[in-house]
């Protein structure tokens, strides 16, 4: 997908989307504990290896998750190119996923907006892939702060999501 006609380039999806998560800011700690640029909460940083679940617990609360060694929340917010390099598998994971099981999705109007694969990835961070198949079901899901779907499908909508992200983090990113 990258390079098509018309899409603006990932890069700036991604500034777009951590201007929009955070001001950009990399050391950001939102009131719910989301982390850095991205606002990441624990869960997602589990499924990235960095974080594991405390035993016998459930949900996606960050109390919930303890990180793995070298890993910390003050390496993960002192360490920019590992929020960038989290936030690259985090869409090429989600990309995959469009591609596998959504793309009967794609070019369609669901809750008055029409959804891309950028704007399908960006709902998926901002409430889930259960927030991103509400969506399609008619149901404009929110999160905590009160921002919906839809509003996110449609902001982020129209980028080039490159083929080929990474889908596993490369332990050499060194933490700070």
């Amino acid at each position: 997908m990258s390079g098509t006609t018309g899409l603006k380039p990932y890069a700036q999806y991604v500034q777009d989307l951590g201007a929009r998560e955070s001001g950009g800011d990399y050391k950001a700690k939102n009131q719910f504990g989301f982390l850095g640029k991205y606002q990441f909460g624990l869960a997602r940083l589990s499924d990235l290896g960095l974080c594991t679940r405390v035993a016998g617990t459930t949900g996606a609360a960050n109390r919930n998750f303890t990180w793995v060694p070298p890993y910390s929340e003050a390496a993960f917010l002192g360490t920019p190119a590992l929020q960038d390099q989290c936030f690259d598998v985090h869409v090429g994971r989600y990309a995959n996923w469009m591609a596998l099981k959504y793309t009967q999705a794609m070019g369609r109007v669901f809750c008055g907006v029409t959804v891309t694969v950028s704007g399908a990835i960006a709902v998926c961070h901002l409430v889930g892939l259960g927030g991103f198949m509400d969506l399609i079901k008619g149901h404009d899901a929110q999160d905590a702060n009160g921002t919906h779907a839809s509003e996110y499908a449609g902001k982020f909508g129209g980028y080039a999501i490159p083929v080929g992200l990474p889908l596993k983090l490369k332990r050499s990113t060194a933490v700070a």
